[in-house]
């Protein structure tokens, strides 16, 4: 393995990629927090505590989605950056990660579809952390 700072420089073609969609992903975060916000203000969501808005409600859920599962992508990937891995893989990894979460929020949040395809879209973000956890595990034992 090289230095660290080598596979974090903007010279590394899998950081590059890193970077751009972690950025993208983060500035997602953001937006869900404020179409979240402003569901909620042009709705009219309900004033009671015990009264729920669905409208509101869905992106709020997306938005936490987002975070429980965006947020371990950005770590691991980091991580998983400095193992070295295989250049094509960990760009594709990368990128299949970002975009299946953006599909995610906009059939979960702006456009629902019926099941499977939330779950499938899921669970591809969830094997791609998986994939890139394992990953890590193996190169520091």
């Amino acid at each position: 393995m090289g230095d660290v700072f080598d596979y974090l420089s903007p010279t590394n073609p899998v950081f590059r990629t890193f970077a751009f969609w972690s950025s993208v992903l983060v500035i997602k975060v953001l937006f869900m927090s404020i179409a979240t916000g402003l569901r909620k203000h042009t709705s009219k969501a309900p004033k009671a505590k015990n009264e729920v808005n669905e409208d509101v409600e869905r992106l709020r859920r997306a938005h936490l989605n987002d975070m429980e599962n965006i947020f371990l992508f950005i770590i691991l990937g980091f991580i998983y950056i400095v193992t070295n891995p295989s250049q094509w893989l960990a760009m594709m990894l990368i990128k299949a990660f970002a975009i299946t979460r953006i599909l995610h929020t906009l059939v979960y949040a702006f456009a629902p579809v019926p099941q499977p395809t939330r779950v499938i879209l899921f669970l591809m973000g969830v094997a791609v952390n998986a994939y890139m956890g394992l990953s890590v595990i193996r190169a520091f034992l």
